[in-house]
């Protein structure tokens, strides 16, 4: 496999393990860009919902 499909597997884990897994907010900048966004099921994804959402879940043990 090349070293550029390693490295965004990589990424591609590390955001799902640490953003979403994990809830760390603070890593989304590791992650994504500032303009990011992902359509899901007809709901828009920016790294300030994603912020709001991860806020919300660390809330409610």
């Amino acid at each position: 496999m090349s070293e550029e499909m390693e490295i965004a597997k990589g990424l591609i884990q590390g955001s799902f393990d640490d953003l979403w897994a994990s809830c760390y907010s603070t890593k989304i900048r590791d992650y994504h860009t500032d303009d990011f966004i992902i359509l899901e099921h007809g709901a828009d994804w920016t790294n300030d919902n994603i912020k709001s959402y991860m806020r919300g879940q660390l809330a409610n043990p």
